[in-house]
Protein backbone atom coordinates (compact mmCIF):
# COMPACT_ATOMS: atom_id res chain seq x y z
CA UNK A 1 0.00 0.00 0.00
CA UNK A 2 2.94 2.73 1.10
CA UNK A 3 4.86 1.58 -2.27
CA UNK A 4 1.92 2.10 -4.11
CA UNK A 5 1.13 5.49 -2.05
CA UNK A 6 4.40 6.22 -2.86
CA UNK A 7 4.08 5.69 -6.42
CA UNK A 8 1.13 7.29 -7.04
CA UNK A 9 2.53 10.84 -5.26
CA UNK A 10 4.49 12.12 -8.10
CA UNK A 11 2.14 11.09 -10.67
CA UNK A 12 -0.26 13.49 -9.40
CA UNK A 13 2.85 16.14 -8.97
CA UNK A 14 2.97 15.32 -12.57
CA UNK A 15 -0.85 16.08 -13.32
CA UNK A 16 -0.64 19.33 -10.88
CA UNK A 17 2.16 20.85 -13.02
CA UNK A 18 0.85 19.57 -16.33
CA UNK A 19 -2.70 21.83 -15.62
CA UNK A 20 -0.37 24.98 -14.35
CA UNK A 21 1.39 24.82 -17.74
CA UNK A 22 -2.51 25.17 -19.66
CA UNK A 23 -3.51 27.47 -17.52
CA UNK A 24 -0.26 29.56 -18.36
CA UNK A 25 -0.61 28.79 -21.96
CA UNK A 26 -4.57 29.68 -21.98
CA UNK A 27 -3.50 33.37 -20.32
CA UNK A 28 -0.97 33.68 -23.01
CA UNK A 29 -3.01 32.79 -25.81
CA UNK A 30 -5.75 34.87 -24.69
CA UNK A 31 -3.63 38.02 -24.39
CA UNK A 32 -2.52 37.41 -27.15
CA UNK A 33 -5.97 37.12 -28.59
CA UNK A 34 -6.74 40.35 -27.52
CA UNK A 35 -3.98 42.32 -28.65
CA UNK A 36 -4.69 41.28 -32.28
CA UNK A 37 -8.71 41.94 -32.21
CA UNK A 38 -7.53 45.41 -30.67
CA UNK A 39 -5.39 46.28 -33.27
CA UNK A 40 -7.69 45.08 -35.69
CA UNK A 41 -10.29 47.09 -34.45
CA UNK A 42 -8.45 50.34 -34.56
CA UNK A 43 -7.24 49.35 -37.96
CA UNK A 44 -11.35 49.40 -39.07
CA UNK A 45 -11.98 52.56 -37.17
CA UNK A 46 -8.89 54.17 -38.88
CA UNK A 47 -10.70 52.77 -42.42
CA UNK A 48 -13.40 54.65 -41.75
CA UNK A 49 -12.24 57.81 -40.55
CA UNK A 50 -10.16 57.76 -43.42
CA UNK A 51 -13.23 57.77 -45.56
CA UNK A 52 -15.15 59.90 -44.28
CA UNK A 53 -12.26 62.48 -43.60
CA UNK A 54 -10.47 62.42 -47.01
CA UNK A 55 -13.28 63.10 -49.19
CA UNK A 56 -13.27 65.98 -46.85
CA UNK A 57 -9.84 66.57 -47.04
CA UNK A 58 -10.03 66.37 -51.11
CA UNK A 59 -13.49 67.97 -51.97
CA UNK A 60 -13.88 69.90 -55.12
CA UNK A 61 -13.33 73.93 -54.90
CA UNK A 62 -15.29 76.44 -57.14
CA UNK A 63 -13.75 76.72 -60.99
CA UNK A 64 -15.19 78.44 -63.30
CA UNK A 65 -15.16 76.37 -66.99
CA UNK A 66 -17.51 78.19 -69.31
CA UNK A 67 -19.07 75.19 -71.71
CA UNK A 68 -17.98 75.69 -74.65
CA UNK A 69 -19.98 74.47 -77.78
CA UNK A 70 -18.63 72.68 -81.06
CA UNK A 71 -18.81 75.60 -83.11
CA UNK A 72 -17.49 79.51 -82.00
CA UNK A 73 -19.00 82.64 -83.72
CA UNK A 74 -16.54 84.79 -81.49
CA UNK A 75 -13.42 85.04 -83.70
CA UNK A 76 -9.94 84.27 -81.34
CA UNK A 77 -6.62 85.17 -82.02
CA UNK A 78 -4.03 82.85 -79.14
CA UNK A 79 -4.37 79.19 -78.71
CA UNK A 80 -2.51 78.34 -75.63
CA UNK A 81 -1.74 74.11 -74.96
CA UNK A 82 0.26 72.27 -72.42
CA UNK A 83 0.00 68.80 -70.65
CA UNK A 84 1.23 66.93 -67.68
CA UNK A 85 0.22 68.79 -64.11
CA UNK A 86 1.00 67.21 -61.19
CA UNK A 87 -1.94 68.58 -58.75
CA UNK A 88 0.92 67.71 -55.83
CA UNK A 89 2.41 70.68 -56.64
CA UNK A 90 2.44 74.56 -57.27
CA UNK A 91 2.12 75.33 -60.92
CA UNK A 92 3.05 78.62 -61.47
CA UNK A 93 3.44 78.79 -65.37
CA UNK A 94 -0.61 78.86 -65.22
CA UNK A 95 0.07 82.32 -63.93
CA UNK A 96 1.59 83.28 -67.15
CA UNK A 97 -0.76 81.88 -69.60
CA UNK A 98 -3.18 83.97 -70.67
CA UNK A 99 -4.96 83.45 -74.56
CA UNK A 100 -8.27 82.97 -75.80
CA UNK A 101 -8.31 79.21 -75.57
CA UNK A 102 -6.45 76.97 -73.80
CA UNK A 103 -5.97 73.40 -74.81
CA UNK A 104 -5.43 70.97 -71.56
CA UNK A 105 -3.30 68.22 -73.39
CA UNK A 106 -3.76 65.31 -71.23
CA UNK A 107 -1.80 64.09 -67.70
CA UNK A 108 -3.77 67.05 -66.48
CA UNK A 109 -3.87 64.97 -63.39
CA UNK A 110 -2.08 61.69 -62.01
CA UNK A 111 -4.16 59.61 -61.01
CA UNK A 112 -3.18 56.84 -61.44
CA UNK A 113 -5.70 54.35 -60.38
CA UNK A 114 -7.86 51.91 -60.78
CA UNK A 115 -10.95 53.61 -58.02
CA UNK A 116 -12.98 56.15 -59.55
CA UNK A 117 -13.27 57.56 -55.92
CA UNK A 118 -9.45 58.38 -56.07
CA UNK A 119 -9.30 59.59 -59.42
CA UNK A 120 -12.69 62.22 -58.81
CA UNK A 121 -10.24 63.12 -55.12
CA UNK A 122 -7.54 63.84 -57.31
CA UNK A 123 -9.25 66.23 -60.34
CA UNK A 124 -10.82 68.04 -56.76
CA UNK A 125 -7.54 68.49 -55.76
CA UNK A 126 -6.37 70.23 -59.09
CA UNK A 127 -9.91 72.11 -58.55
CA UNK A 128 -8.59 74.28 -55.37
CA UNK A 129 -5.15 75.11 -57.61
CA UNK A 130 -5.52 78.90 -56.92
CA UNK A 131 -3.23 79.33 -59.94
CA UNK A 132 -5.74 76.72 -61.98
CA UNK A 133 -8.69 78.37 -60.87
CA UNK A 134 -7.61 82.11 -62.11
CA UNK A 135 -5.85 80.39 -65.45
CA UNK A 136 -9.93 78.79 -66.22
CA UNK A 137 -11.66 81.94 -64.93
CA UNK A 138 -9.65 84.43 -67.29
CA UNK A 139 -9.50 81.95 -70.53
CA UNK A 140 -12.95 82.12 -72.57
CA UNK A 141 -12.55 78.56 -73.79
CA UNK A 142 -11.11 75.65 -71.97
CA UNK A 143 -10.56 72.29 -73.76
CA UNK A 144 -9.21 69.02 -72.70
CA UNK A 145 -8.53 65.73 -73.83
CA UNK A 146 -7.29 63.02 -71.52
CA UNK A 147 -4.04 60.81 -71.82
CA UNK A 148 -3.12 57.58 -69.30
CA UNK A 149 -2.66 59.06 -65.89
CA UNK A 150 -5.76 61.00 -66.04
CA UNK A 151 -7.65 58.49 -68.00
CA UNK A 152 -6.31 55.43 -65.39
CA UNK A 153 -2.96 53.62 -64.74
CA UNK A 154 0.31 54.22 -66.56
CA UNK A 155 0.07 53.26 -70.43
CA UNK A 156 -3.09 52.15 -70.09
CA UNK A 157 -6.01 51.70 -73.12
CA UNK A 158 -8.98 49.96 -73.71
CA UNK A 159 -8.64 47.51 -70.96
CA UNK A 160 -8.79 50.37 -68.41
CA UNK A 161 -11.72 48.53 -66.30
CA UNK A 162 -12.64 52.20 -65.16
CA UNK A 163 -13.20 53.46 -68.48
CA UNK A 164 -16.61 54.45 -68.24
CA UNK A 165 -16.59 55.67 -64.65
CA UNK A 166 -13.27 57.94 -66.10
CA UNK A 167 -15.25 59.23 -69.22
CA UNK A 168 -17.92 60.12 -66.62
CA UNK A 169 -15.27 62.15 -64.54
CA UNK A 170 -13.71 63.47 -66.89
CA UNK A 171 -17.00 65.24 -68.78
CA UNK A 172 -18.19 66.64 -65.55
CA UNK A 173 -14.96 68.03 -64.27
CA UNK A 174 -14.16 69.88 -67.80
CA UNK A 175 -17.72 71.15 -67.64
CA UNK A 176 -18.45 69.52 -71.40
CA UNK A 177 -22.27 71.01 -72.10
CA UNK A 178 -25.43 68.00 -72.10
CA UNK A 179 -25.81 68.82 -75.95
CA UNK A 180 -21.97 67.89 -76.84
CA UNK A 181 -21.46 65.70 -79.24
CA UNK A 182 -19.02 64.53 -76.53
CA UNK A 183 -21.52 63.11 -74.22
CA UNK A 184 -23.48 61.84 -76.94
CA UNK A 185 -21.33 58.99 -78.34
CA UNK A 186 -20.99 55.72 -76.83
CA UNK A 187 -17.40 55.56 -75.88
CA UNK A 188 -14.28 58.05 -75.23
CA UNK A 189 -13.79 62.01 -75.45
CA UNK A 190 -13.06 62.55 -78.28
CA UNK A 191 -14.21 65.92 -79.85
CA UNK A 192 -13.86 68.73 -82.20
CA UNK A 193 -14.41 72.51 -82.34
CA UNK A 194 -14.70 75.49 -84.63
CA UNK A 195 -13.65 78.66 -84.03
CA UNK A 196 -13.49 82.45 -85.93
CA UNK A 197 -9.77 83.50 -87.10
CA UNK A 198 -9.15 86.81 -86.51
CA UNK A 199 -10.43 88.74 -89.47
CA UNK A 200 -14.30 86.92 -88.46
CA UNK A 201 -14.47 85.23 -91.55
CA UNK A 202 -12.51 82.34 -91.45
CA UNK A 203 -12.38 79.51 -89.81
CA UNK A 204 -9.96 77.16 -87.48
CA UNK A 205 -11.03 73.82 -86.05
CA UNK A 206 -8.92 71.97 -83.09
CA UNK A 207 -9.82 68.60 -83.61
CA UNK A 208 -8.92 66.30 -80.25
CA UNK A 209 -8.57 62.28 -80.68
CA UNK A 210 -9.19 59.96 -77.85
CA UNK A 211 -5.74 57.43 -77.90
CA UNK A 212 -6.78 55.76 -74.70
CA UNK A 213 -10.15 54.12 -74.75
CA UNK A 214 -10.24 52.03 -77.84
CA UNK A 215 -6.44 51.20 -77.85
CA UNK A 216 -5.34 48.27 -78.39
CA UNK A 217 -2.68 46.58 -76.56
CA UNK A 218 0.74 47.87 -77.17
CA UNK A 219 3.54 45.47 -78.35
CA UNK A 220 6.67 44.91 -76.24
CA UNK A 221 9.79 44.68 -78.19
CA UNK A 222 11.92 41.27 -78.24
CA UNK A 223 15.30 42.86 -76.64
CA UNK A 224 17.49 44.22 -78.52
CA UNK A 225 14.66 43.70 -81.25
CA UNK A 226 14.06 47.59 -82.59
CA UNK A 227 15.65 49.36 -79.34
CA UNK A 228 18.33 48.65 -77.17
CA UNK A 229 16.43 49.06 -73.75
CA UNK A 230 14.30 46.88 -71.73
CA UNK A 231 10.57 47.56 -71.96
CA UNK A 232 10.29 49.36 -74.96
CA UNK A 233 7.10 49.75 -77.76
CA UNK A 234 7.62 47.97 -81.27
CA UNK A 235 5.29 49.17 -83.98
CA UNK A 236 2.49 46.92 -84.73
CA UNK A 237 -0.93 46.75 -86.75
CA UNK A 238 -3.27 47.00 -83.94
CA UNK A 239 -5.31 49.86 -83.63
CA UNK A 240 -5.05 53.21 -81.71
CA UNK A 241 -8.28 54.62 -82.23
CA UNK A 242 -10.68 52.21 -83.35
CA UNK A 243 -13.13 52.07 -85.97
CA UNK A 244 -15.66 53.94 -85.10
CA UNK A 245 -13.70 56.88 -83.47
CA UNK A 246 -11.56 56.48 -87.59
CA UNK A 247 -14.73 57.21 -88.95
CA UNK A 248 -15.61 59.95 -86.73
CA UNK A 249 -11.84 61.57 -86.92
CA UNK A 250 -11.16 61.21 -91.01
CA UNK A 251 -14.74 62.96 -91.18
CA UNK A 252 -13.79 65.61 -88.93
CA UNK A 253 -10.79 66.39 -90.71
CA UNK A 254 -11.93 66.54 -94.32
CA UNK A 255 -14.18 68.74 -93.01
CA UNK A 256 -11.90 71.04 -91.50
CA UNK A 257 -9.11 70.57 -94.55
CA UNK A 258 -12.26 71.62 -96.71
CA UNK A 259 -13.64 74.63 -94.96
CA UNK A 260 -11.27 76.23 -92.44
CA UNK A 261 -7.80 78.62 -92.88
CA UNK A 262 -6.13 76.13 -90.58
CA UNK A 263 -6.56 72.71 -89.05
CA UNK A 264 -5.15 71.81 -85.48
CA UNK A 265 -4.65 68.25 -83.86
CA UNK A 266 -4.85 67.84 -80.36
CA UNK A 267 -2.71 64.45 -79.67
CA UNK A 268 -1.82 63.72 -76.36
CA UNK A 269 1.14 61.82 -77.49
CA UNK A 270 3.75 62.83 -80.07
CA UNK A 271 3.15 62.29 -83.92
CA UNK A 272 6.13 64.23 -85.73
CA UNK A 273 8.94 62.66 -83.90
CA UNK A 274 11.20 59.67 -84.61
CA UNK A 275 10.48 56.20 -82.69
CA UNK A 276 12.09 56.04 -79.43
CA UNK A 277 10.71 52.90 -78.14
CA UNK A 278 7.78 54.94 -75.85
CA UNK A 279 4.21 55.12 -76.48
CA UNK A 280 3.32 57.36 -79.62
CA UNK A 281 1.67 57.50 -82.70
CA UNK A 282 5.20 55.77 -84.00
CA UNK A 283 3.78 52.72 -82.34
CA UNK A 284 0.63 52.22 -84.89
CA UNK A 285 3.00 53.55 -88.06
CA UNK A 286 -0.28 52.43 -90.47
CA UNK A 287 -2.63 54.75 -88.31
CA UNK A 288 0.28 57.26 -88.06
CA UNK A 289 0.50 57.12 -91.89
CA UNK A 290 -3.13 57.69 -92.52
CA UNK A 291 -3.46 60.48 -90.09
CA UNK A 292 -0.42 61.93 -92.43
CA UNK A 293 -2.31 61.33 -95.60
CA UNK A 294 -5.73 63.31 -94.26
CA UNK A 295 -3.43 66.84 -93.44
CA UNK A 296 -1.95 69.49 -95.59
CA UNK A 297 1.06 70.43 -94.25
CA UNK A 298 0.70 74.35 -95.16
CA UNK A 299 -2.78 74.64 -93.27
CA UNK A 300 -2.14 71.68 -90.25
CA UNK A 301 -0.44 71.86 -87.19
CA UNK A 302 -0.26 69.13 -84.89
CA UNK A 303 -0.06 69.79 -80.88
CA UNK A 304 0.89 67.15 -78.59
CA UNK A 305 2.27 66.29 -74.95
CA UNK A 306 2.79 63.59 -72.89
CA UNK A 307 7.22 63.44 -72.85
CA UNK A 308 8.39 66.04 -69.82
CA UNK A 309 9.89 68.01 -72.13
CA UNK A 310 8.85 70.62 -74.93
CA UNK A 311 10.12 70.10 -78.68
CA UNK A 312 9.56 70.84 -82.36
CA UNK A 313 9.31 67.89 -84.65
CA UNK A 314 8.73 67.68 -88.66
CA UNK A 315 7.22 65.03 -90.32
CA UNK A 316 7.14 65.14 -94.03
CA UNK A 317 6.30 69.23 -94.16
CA UNK A 318 3.43 68.53 -91.22
CA UNK A 319 4.67 70.65 -88.17
CA UNK A 320 3.91 68.89 -84.44
CA UNK A 321 4.64 71.08 -81.72
CA UNK A 322 4.98 69.12 -78.31
CA UNK A 323 4.22 70.88 -75.01
CA UNK A 324 4.65 69.01 -71.51
CA UNK A 325 4.59 69.92 -69.03
CA UNK A 326 2.90 72.39 -66.81
CA UNK A 327 4.74 70.93 -63.90
CA UNK A 328 6.86 67.72 -64.66
CA UNK A 329 9.94 67.85 -66.57
CA UNK A 330 11.96 64.96 -67.49
CA UNK A 331 16.13 66.32 -68.37
CA UNK A 332 16.66 62.87 -70.33
CA UNK A 333 15.47 64.12 -73.49
CA UNK A 334 15.73 61.38 -75.79
CA UNK A 335 16.94 61.49 -79.55
CA UNK A 336 14.76 62.36 -82.54
CA UNK A 337 15.94 62.83 -85.47
CA UNK A 338 12.61 64.94 -86.52
CA UNK A 339 13.54 67.79 -83.93
CA UNK A 340 13.73 71.24 -84.97
CA UNK A 341 15.76 73.18 -82.67
CA UNK A 342 16.82 72.08 -79.27
CA UNK A 343 14.30 70.09 -76.67
CA UNK A 344 13.21 72.23 -74.02
CA UNK A 345 13.48 70.30 -70.79
CA UNK A 346 11.84 72.92 -68.71
CA UNK A 347 8.01 73.83 -67.23
CA UNK A 348 6.70 75.01 -70.56
CA UNK A 349 3.50 75.91 -72.23
CA UNK A 350 2.44 76.14 -76.18
CA UNK A 351 1.00 79.44 -77.94
CA UNK A 352 -0.80 79.41 -81.44
CA UNK A 353 -1.00 83.05 -82.22
CA UNK A 354 -3.49 82.78 -85.71
CA UNK A 355 -2.35 86.53 -87.08
CA UNK A 356 1.52 85.79 -87.08
CA UNK A 357 1.08 81.90 -87.87
CA UNK A 358 3.20 80.96 -85.61
CA UNK A 359 3.47 78.41 -82.44
CA UNK A 360 5.93 79.16 -79.97
CA UNK A 361 6.90 77.39 -76.87
CA UNK A 362 7.23 79.44 -73.81
CA UNK A 363 8.64 79.05 -70.23
CA UNK A 364 8.35 80.68 -66.81
CA UNK A 365 8.11 84.47 -67.26
CA UNK A 366 6.65 84.12 -70.52
CA UNK A 367 9.81 83.57 -71.90
CA UNK A 368 9.77 82.81 -75.62
CA UNK A 369 11.88 79.57 -76.28
CA UNK A 370 11.28 78.02 -79.43
CA UNK A 371 8.82 79.29 -81.86
CA UNK A 372 8.23 77.96 -85.88
CA UNK A 373 5.61 79.28 -88.48
CA UNK A 374 3.70 77.35 -90.77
Amino acid sequence: MTALKFAYTPLKSKDHNHSETNDCDFSYCHEICTCFLAIFILLIIAVIVLSLVLPWIFAPCYYNIRPVHSTTDAPISTIAFGSCASSSYDIPIFNDIDADVIVFLGDNIYADTGSPRILQMIYNRLSCKHEFQRLVERTKYVLAIWDDHDYGNNDIGADNPIKYESQSTFLNFWRIPSTSERRRQSGGVYGSYRFKMPNGQETVSIIMPDLRFFREPLKLCDHGEFFPRENCYCPTNRSLLGGMQWAWFENAINRSQQSDALTIIASSSQFGHSANGYESWTNFPLERARLQALLNPSKSIVISGDVHWGEISKLGGLIDVTSSGFSEVDRNVLPNNNRVGNAIPLQNYGMIHLLEKTVSIHGIGKKELLSISW
